[in-house]
């Protein structure tokens, strides 16, 4: 529910931002003349974005191996703790409408916790997640005021999980498996500008295939820190349903994002 309301306060922003450019440049017309000759010379040729970020999400949900099932629960605050070693980052290349991108993101994570039945007294999930998601895109709109585009491409996982049941009326055991699968997405990411500084944006796309459905949604706001370097902070929600050949992965990975971005 917050994330829903947050990435609908961005939305209504990147709208009011349009609204206010558009008031703006209407204003100006041979100041948007000349932007507009600027902006055509540089669409020809490749302009290219790395941002590395942090995904400081809580992880929620259940995995499973075979007839084994363990709830996964870590929260914010433990999510330090728990994470082993994570990576994350998105390259982006444009050339006028035509937009190339892939979101990487690798994290290792583990939870242990109580289990109301008798059978086994305790269980350790450890599992390592790998995503690569790269995308084809094409600018619908765009300009110094504001951008809108829609976005199509795979989703591929990489999950591997390690389940450790300690003894209750059983005597203890361990399961582990590895599983990869494709989904196809798409779906649509918008920017606005609120000022000559800063800046709205969001992102979203569904999809399926290898899991019976994902989305993720994404809302954030951003300062330029020069003409090639911004910082943004943002909420993002990325969630999997996966249940085939003996193997559970039904999780949410949703909180805070800060992330760089710099453009060469």
């Amino acid at each position: 529910m917050h994330s829903a309301r947050f990435i609908l306060l961005v939305v209504a922003a990147m709208f009011l931002g349009v609204r206010s450019a558009q008031a703006q440049l209407s204003g100006n017309t041979t100041g948007a003349n000349a932007q507009s000759q600027t902006q055509s010379a540089s669409s020809d040729e490749w302009q290219f974005q790395l941002s590395p970020y942090l995904f400081m999400g809580s992880v929620k949900g259940t995995t499973g191996i075979g007839s084994f099932t363990a709830d996964v629960d870590v929260p914010f605050r433990d999510l330090i703790d728990e994470l082993n070693f994570g990576f994350m980052g998105v390259l982006e290349a444009r050339k006028d409408k035509l937009i190339l991108l892939t979101d990487t993101l690798y994290m290792n994570l583990a939870d242990s916790g109580a289990l109301a039945g008798p059978l086994f007294s305790s269980a350790h999930a450890d599992f390592k997640l790998f995503i690569l998601d790269p995308e084809v895109g094409y600018r619908l709109a765009g300009g110094e005021a504001a951008s809108f585009d829609v976005l199509a491409g795979i989703r591929y996982w990489h999950v591997r999980t390690r389940l450790e049941f300690r003894p209750g009326l059983l005597p203890g055991t361990e399961v582990e498996r590895s599983k990869n699968w494709v989904d196809v997405v798409g779906g649509l990411r918008g920017r606005a500008h609120l000022s000559p500084r800063w800046f709205v944006v969001g992102k979203g796309d569904l999809g399926g295939g290898g899991s019976d459905f994902t989305y993720q949604l994404f809302g954030g706001i951003g300062t330029n820190l020069g003409s090639k370097a911004s910082l943004i902070l943002g909420y993002r929600h990325l969630k999997a349903d996966y249940d085939g050949d003996g193997f559970l992965f039904d999780m949410a990975i949703k909180g805070p994002v800060v992330g760089f971005s710099f453009r060469f």
